[in-house]
């Protein structure tokens, strides 16, 4: 784990069992100038539902490094999900979303789906869905779908 993450946790709780995730009350716990991702808030990976942030932090900076290849701006759609949001979006029952370990990607201009996906894939991404105004990514087992 970056240096970086240090004093941006201190107001994280380890999740029990989970190496290298943490949760936040609220993204407010999260937000400041400790933050240190580069591309992204916090904001972008709370559930909208609980207001809960969970993040796996290899993940996410992970996430920071296919923005950095890219070079074109990104939104997160979706990040973190509770067990309860899930199921209100119909999202697969074992999802990554849950873990903090996927997310779902609106490339706001200059990048294809295919873009998204070859840099995810280069910074270690394994779960690929295609949706026709997003792509989703993640570190789960390796598969890949259409929508």
């Amino acid at each position: 784990m970056r240096a970086e993450w240090v004093y941006a946790l201190r107001d994280a709780t380890p999740v029990e069992g989970k190496p290298d995730t943490y949760r936040w009350r609220h993204r407010g716990a999260a937000e400041g100038p400790d933050w240190p991702l580069r591309n992204f808030q916090p904001r972008e990976f709370e559930c909208p539902l609980s207001g809960v942030l969970l993040l796996h932090i290899p993940t996410v900076d992970r996430l920071d490094r296919v923005r950095d290849r890219l070079n074109a701006p990104m939104l997160v759609t979706s990040g973190y999900r509770s067990p309860e949001y899930n199921l209100r979006v119909g999202g697969a029952q074992a999802s990554y979303h849950m873990l903090g370990r996927a997310f779902d990607i609106k490339v706001r201009e200059g990048a294809r789906h295919m873009d998204i996906a070859q840099a995810a894939l280069a910074e270690g991404f394994t779960g690929f869905g295609f949706y026709p105004t997003f792509v989703h990514i993640d570190t789960g087992p390796w598969r890949s779908w259409c929508q």
